[in-house]
């Protein structure tokens, strides 16, 4: 078995790839342009700099997370219905995407900026995460994150699982797959210890997962596993809307919706 110093010496492609796992493709904003006019941007300071943020409406605050690679828009079928219901809705671009500062971007990046705007915006009544935003909403919520109820829509359950699909997608052996984790770890990723199964026994807030059976992206048992680790968490199993789909499903939003409500 190589000694870690020697993996990460031989280990160049795995360490290209571990950079590139942390390295999102920024997509640009797609703004509904009846909202447009109600957007009131702000920035905070974030772990590797300035974090970019939005508020619109003045009700109770919810707080919304993109997935990774992902943006504010594609929470446009929700936004639109929590205004009209009466709240306050605030959505970050996460470290490295969007208008934020930063080329890479860690989980526990990621998590503290949610942190910073939770600060800044003196409280949230709920937060709604997709993908690994709702790992990341997780990982903030065991940091100190304030909020009454979460919604975590195709929620991952461990970090390394994340970096393990990235590596077999990337073609990755199992000894290279290992470098990559390690490479990983040296960057200050936390990449094999971020884990919801375990972060969720500690928390308190209400919880509601949903989750589709054909996400091809993140497997349902995923998120089934991290609801019956969450105390008195609510799982909702649905079908034929995939990984991203289920963002613009009516009956998703009103599902989240009347939890948020409740």
């Amino acid at each position: 078995m190589w000694a870690k110093d020697e993996m990460l010496a031989d280990g160049g492609r795995a360490r290209r790839l571990a950079e590139a796992f942390v390295t999102p493709l920024r997509r640009p904003k797609r703004w509904s342009l009846e909202l447009l006019p109600y957007v009131r941007p702000f920035w905070v300071a974030g772990p590797i700099g300035k974090v970019a943020a939005i508020q619109l409406g003045n009700g109770p605050k919810v707080l919304l997370v993109h997935g990774w690679e992902g943006e504010v828009g594609d929470f446009s079928a929700f936004l639109p219905r929590l205004l009209e219901a009466g709240y306050g809705v605030i959505a970050l671009d996460l470290p490295a995407h969007g208008t934020s500062e930063g080329t890479t971007a860690s989980i526990v990046a990621c998590a503290q900026s949610v942190l910073e705007v939770q600060r800044v915006s003196e409280g949230l009544h709920a937060v709604i995460g997709h993908s690994v935003g709702s790992l990341i909403a997780a990982q903030a919520a065991g940091m100190g994150l304030d909020a009454k109820r979460m919604v975590l829509l195709c929620s991952p359950a461990r970090y390394e699982d994340c970096a393990r699909r990235f590596a077999t997608r990337e073609g990755l052996d199992l000894e290279e797959t290992e470098e990559m984790l390690l490479a990983l770890e040296t960057m200050g990723t936390e990449v094999c210890s971020i884990s919801l199964p375990e972060i969720a026994p500690r928390l308190r807030q209400k919880a509601l997962f949903l989750h589709s059976k054909d996400d091809a992206v993140i497997p349902m048992s995923d998120g089934l596993e991290s609801a019956l680790a969450w105390p008195g968490a609510k799982f909702v199993e649905v079908d034929g809307l995939g990984h991203r789909r289920i963002l613009r499903s009516p009956e998703i939003c009103e599902t989240a919706l009347k939890f948020v409500s409740e």
